[in-house]
């Protein structure tokens, strides 16, 4: 079985939400591999997803009248269906130790830095893929530099380490494990944060945040309705089945194609705001 999950595409590494969607196959759940997205498309051209792809010139849409039956008339393009909402369905017992050391946005007292904030529940949250993207929100831009951390229980190396001289965007922001060439074990709860640093000398004047990451097999029957959907459903359907990371990623490659769609903003903010990220959600209106 073969799962379906838009890539993510980032313009270098950062920018601003910058996805591309994308229906490539990806993981055999039913060996535990994870997805692997395909190659990232670019920003400024994302690849329509197979469920949303137009009619061929000249063929009728179902429910619409056929332009070659009925002449002056043309055929209208098919509407994209969106999901009521999305609701978020928390796993149950899936993260153990290492959630405890999940955080919100902090910030050293008397600071003027930007919050910082990983956009993941506070309990941590999973995904099916080997090399999904990591999210996270920055509420101002600022010259302080920027450091990304993936670490790997006791192992003291990170297995993943980014550093920036500055983050100069705000708003949500994200990074894609594809581009980085860094792959996910199944199983495994990985501690990621994200940090904003005035001082490299003093870390104690550091905004961070910190998110937890389990990679797990997706459910048997996910597949079947994944291949019927466009990424907005695939976002509810992520969503409803307990893989954060997934619909996250889904909600926002669907955003990436249409970044004007108030419809798809409202849904990612009702994602959010599950997800305690209500303050994030705000900015989505």
């Amino acid at each position: 079985m073969k799962l379906v999950l838009p890539a993510f595409a980032a313009a270098a590494i950062w920018g601003a939400p910058l996805l591309a969607a994308d229906t490539a196959p990806a993981a055999d759940a039913a060996k535990g591999k994870s997805a692997q997205p395909p190659a990232p498309a670019t920003e400024t051209t994302p690849a329509a997803p197979a469920s949303a792809a137009p009619a061929a010139p000249g063929a009728a849409t179902p429910g619409t009248p056929d332009a070659a039956a009925t002449p002056g008339q043309t055929t209208p393009a098919p509407v994209k269906k969106l999901p009521a909402r999305i609701k978020f369905t928390p796993p149950a017992g899936s993260l153990g130790a290492a959630a405890s050391n999940s955080s919100g946005g902090t910030r050293a007292a008397n600071s003027n830095l930007p919050e910082i904030r990983v956009l993941v529940p506070k309990e941590g949250a999973l995904t099916t893929q080997e090399q999904p993207a990591l999210f996270w929100y920055q509420s101002a831009p600022t010259t302080a530099a920027f450091e990304l951390t993936l670490n790997e229980p006791k192992k003291p190396k990170p297995l993943l380490s980014v550093k920036l001289p500055n983050s100069q965007k705000a708003g949500i922001r994200a990074i894609s494990l594809i581009q980085q060439n860094v792959k996910l074990e199944p199983g495994i709860e990985y501690v990621w944060h994200v940090a904003l640093i005035p001082n490299p000398a003093d870390r104690s004047l550091d905004s961070f945040s910190t998110g937890v990451i389990k990679r797990v097999a997706a459910k048997e029957d996910l597949q079947e309705e994944l291949s019927k959907s466009t990424p907005a459903e695939q976002a509810a359907l992520y969503a409803q089945g307990g893989y954060w990371y997934d619909a996250l990623q889904a909600i926002s490659t669907a955003i990436a194609a249409e970044p004007k769609n108030v419809d798809l903003h409202k849904l990612r903010a009702d994602l959010l705001t599950q997800g305690d990220l209500g303050e994030v959600a705000k900015t989505e209106h």
